[in-house]
């Protein structure tokens, strides 16, 4: 559900995207469109994963408190990376906690993609794809910092 969460948050996010920047440029819409499908189809695979697992997904928040970073292709790209960075870091932060083997082969599945999706914003925005060989988890505290104010009660 934690992760669940968080695949919630950037549906909504690139939902949200894909309303705001109309004149952005076919290659940027297009790339919000892949990205807001493959969030879309975490959370439905999360979802399916966790009910089959017998436990109760969470449903998405009421609202986010999205900051307003649409206007600016930047911005726009300089804020999801951050987002799908949390993202990334979340899931191997809670590989140790994942008991089910279900729960885990569909956070593997997710996070490589999660990855993926790290490096193209990055590589859209010319900085270095990665941070280096090696990614390393965060607690949930720490990812709360980030993600908890985006989400609205």
């Amino acid at each position: 559900n934690y992760a669940l969460t968080l695949e919630h948050l950037e549906t909504a996010f690139y939902e949200h995207a894909a309303m705001m920047m109309h004149g952005s440029g076919a290659y940027m819409r297009k790339v919000i469109s892949v990205l807001r499908y493959d969030e879309q189809q975490h959370v439905a695979g999360l979802t399916a994963a966790l009910t089959q697992g017998g436990y109760k997904p969470v449903a998405a928040a009421a609202k986010y408190n999205l900051p307003n970073v649409f206007g600016s292709k930047k911005a726009f790209l300089t804020f999801a990376a951050v987002l799908e960075d949390t993202g990334v870091h979340a899931y191997h932060g809670q590989v140790p906690n994942i008991k089910t083997k279900a729960l885990l082969i569909t956070a593997t599945q997710i996070v490589t993609v999660e990855a993926r999706h790290t490096g193209a914003i990055r590589a859209l925005l010319q900085t270095n794809p990665t941070d280096g060989p090696f990614d390393h988890g965060s607690t949930m505290k720490q990812v709360l910092a980030i993600a908890g104010p985006l989400i609205g009660k």
